[in-house]
């Protein structure tokens, strides 16, 4: 709800020596899965040469979480892969998606805020069903590692043009007496902005 010099993409854009345009693709709810993905879509669609990724808590631990309308790791024999669960669309969201065509206002209402006619009560209790797990240590350094090891791959760019921000904890910087149980382990989360590994790049 910032206007658009407030927020992150706006400050980098009005930066020294930025010739380059900056484009912002997070989303509320998005997790190192997603950003993922939207790597490998940015490189396709823009070519990018460097990028910022604001890790929030949750970020994390929410990649192991399969629900519609995103992406999560999914645990296989060989490892972490990939997937995305496809969001049906109720027939009347279909409409009014072609009526509107490619709204900002539309999208932020049936992902961010998870509107939904009475008929896709269903869908919402589905995902709010699957809250976040206890920390798993193994599974959130797996996460990590995968995230790290991939990430120069699907987006195209250096290591050392990759920038992470890690959030705080907002509640436990108003009022320390009431902090924000944390979903991921503080030791992964440090581990996340290191930055992308050099043994995947050869540098």
């Amino acid at each position: 709800m910032n206007d658009y010099g407030d927020t992150l993409q706006g400050v980098l854009g009005r930066m020294p020596g930025m010739a380059a345009p900056v484009y912002g693709l997070g989303v509320s709810g998005l997790s190192l899965s997603d950003y993922l993905a939207l790597a490998s879509q940015a490189s396709e669609e823009f070519a990018p040469r460097a990028a910022v990724f604001l890790l929030v808590d949750g970020d994390i631990a929410g990649s192991l979480i399969d629900q519609p309308g995103y992406y999560h790791f999914r645990k296989t024999a060989d490892g972490l892969e990939l997937e995305l669960h496809p969001r049906k669309l109720h027939p009347w969201l279909s409409r009014v998606r072609r009526s509107v065509g490619d709204l900002y206002l539309f999208r932020y209402a049936t992902q961010n805020l998870r509107f939904t006619p009475p008929s896709l009560g269903s869908l919402v209790r589905e995902a709010q069903a699957q809250p976040l797990a206890a920390p798993d240590a193994t599974a959130e350094y797996a996460v990590v590692d995968r995230f790290l090891t991939d990430l120069p791959r699907r987006s195209g760019i250096r290591p050392q043009c990759v920038a992470f921000l890690v959030d705080a904890d907002r509640f436990g910087l108003y009022d320390p007496r009431h902090p924000t149980p944390p979903a991921d382990l503080p030791r992964p989360r440090r581990i996340s902005c290191a930055g992308p590994r050099s043994s995947a790049t050869g540098s």
